[in-house]
């Protein structure tokens, strides 16, 4: 995905180079003929429909270092029925908290 020493942003053919990140992005979408990561397919959107990407407008309110709270993430992990183990919900935990989005508890 990409080349990373040169730091191009290749596409899936290995040929095109693309300038656009959203563009780049959404190349490297998962689609059906790749291994699946999730558990969860219940999840929208899933491929041919392409990623939903973020309102522009809405950038201006995601802060550096802005997070959701440890607690917020476990009840979020705690109530998707795709966990079931602690180190899952452990990673699920810090995903959600990384990633400022409580919603990726349900990805599985």
């Amino acid at each position: 995905m990409g080349k990373y020493m040169s730091g191009k942003l290749v596409g899936r053919d290995g040929v095109t180079v693309f300038e656009d990140h959203n563009e780049f992005g959404q190349e490297w979408q998962v689609t059906d003929k790749d291994p699946q990561l999730f558990q969860a397919m219940d999840v929208a959107p899933q491929y041919p429909e392409k990623c939903i990407l973020p309102d522009p407008a809405s950038r201006d309110q995601v802060r550096l270092g802005s997070s959701v709270a440890r607690q917020a993430a476990k009840k979020a992990c705690d109530q998707s029925e795709h966990h079931f183990y602690k180190d899952h919900i452990e990673a699920c935990i810090f995903d959600v908290m990384a990633s400022g989005d409580v919603d990726i508890a349900r990805a599985g």
